[in-house]
């Protein structure tokens, strides 16, 4: 009996090394610049929160309760991950948000805007996380799509896929811009499986002024996100 659970340990921890391996090798892979990609933020919370990440926090809450901080509960990798907590007097319904614009000279009207991320929901907690990118040059401002992640699963558009509860999973956005006959692309990838792809189609005409991700409802929950990374690629 001591050595079944001393092996299932065992197994565990190898298990957990090789998932934070993969989420580093992600993190450094994505992190990279080059002659046509820039990286406009890249965070792995091992040092707290950057003022880089609290600029883009956008949150209004009288009880103090929602907001980000570092957490080390649980991480995809390294020491640190960051928490996002929700709370039932929030001002608004899409608080707490971590928005990323493109105003004026940086709007964006071409290439493809990619942004990764590792994210944990715990099963217990109620937590839905939409994210959105917006066409503001335009009035009436357009969506170029939703995207929700739950504790069960994630949706792009109109089409779901579900995965495992109560793990940490890897989520690629590839978001083309001005670009016809391309395709928007989520990726989600869980320790263990192939990834998990949902792929619909671009809006024609559309700059990208603005993108969000949202902890939705007035509720008490809260996620666990590591790994940011949101990068923009002239060539793609």
């Amino acid at each position: 009996m001591k050595q079944y659970i001393f092996t299932s340990v065992l197994l565990m921890a190898s298990s957990l090394l090789m998932a934070s391996t993969h989420a580093e090798t992600r993190f450094k892979k994505a992190s990279q610049t080059s002659d046509t990609r820039t990286v406009l933020l890249a965070d792995d919370f091992e040092n707290g929160i950057s003022l880089q990440v609290q600029k883009l926090l956008n949150c209004s809450d009288p009880s103090k309760q929602a907001g980000i901080s570092i957490s080390s509960e649980t991480k995809a990798s390294g020491s640190n991950s960051l928490k996002i907590s929700n709370s039932p007097t929030v001002q608004h319904a899409f608080m707490p948000a971590l928005s990323q614009w493109f105003k004026g000279p940086e709007l964006l009207k071409s290439g493809t805007l990619t942004v990764s991320f590792d994210i944990y929901i715990p099963k217990e907690s109620p937590t839905i996380i939409s994210l959105e990118a917006r066409d503001y040059s335009v009035n009436p401002s357009t969506n170029h799509f939703k995207a929700v992640i739950t504790p069960i699963g994630f949706r792009l558009g109109d089409i779901s896929k579900g995965f495992t509860p109560g793990k940490w999973i890897h989520f690629e956005y590839k978001i083309p811009i001005n670009k016809a006959n391309q395709n928007i692309i989520c990726t989600a990838t869980e320790e263990i499986g192939p990834a998990k792809i949902i792929s619909i189609p671009t809006k024609s005409g559309q700059n990208l002024s603005w993108l969000g991700i949202m902890l939705l409802q007035k509720n008490k929950s809260f996620a666990y996100m590591d790994n940011l990374v949101i990068t923009v690629d002239k060539t793609l």
